[in-house]
């Protein structure tokens, strides 16, 4: 039996973390694969084909340049292949491709040219939980890292009452108390 020399991409997924991406590649093949990227548009170049002895520029030919290797993390050929991605810029795109080799020997497959665009980093997750007393049950509360624990309640005794005096200690006199159930005491100095 002829040993599979030849590979092709069959999913395509990526996460955005702190300062890049997490891509991984499903190919139908065991595999062992490179992702080669640059920040450079790749370019397209018309070929000239001779069809019955007439050249014309029907084809192109797709060029991809000043790239840059990054191996998958799993060692070996698998099919699953993970690739961590970091060390991009804010409002960055990088253009990638696919290379690799089948059994430690170079295969002549490489998969379609990607892009990426790299927004804002993503919030660190964060859960927030209330606990709020005055409900009837109080679950612990399970593994977070933010608790607002909410102490008031209907148990919690009454403020106490006041009575407004306004001291105007310009005049020498002191008004009568209105009332009121608060207190401001104005000290004035000169």
């Amino acid at each position: 039996m002829t040993p599979i020399s030849r590979w092709f991409p069959v999913g395509l997924s990526e996460k955005h973390v702190v300062s890049g991406f997490i891509v991984t590649l499903t190919t139908n093949a065991p595999c062992h694969l490179w992702l080669r990227w640059t920040q450079n548009p790749p370019w397209v170049h018309p070929v000239s084909v001779v069809d019955r002895g007439l050249a014309t520029k029907t084809r192109s030919y797709w060029c991809f340049t000043a790239w840059k290797t990054i191996e998958q993390e799993e060692p070996d050929d698998t099919y699953e292949h993970t690739f961590i991605w970091v060390g991009w810029e804010i409002c960055q795109r990088k253009y990638f491709t696919f290379k690799g080799e089948i059994g430690g020997v170079e295969s002549p497959s490489d998969s379609p040219i990607f892009h990426l665009h790299f927004t804002i980093s993503p919030p660190p997750e964060v859960t927030l939980v209330l606990l709020e007393p005055w409900t009837w049950t109080m679950p612990p509360p399970p593994p977070i890292t933010q608790v607002i624990d909410e102490p008031w309640t209907w148990a919690m005794p009454p403020p106490p009452s006041m009575t407004q005096v306004i001291e105007e200690p310009w005049t020498g006199t002191i008004p009568p108390p209105p009332s009121m159930t608060q207190v401001f005491d104005e000290h004035w100095t000169s």
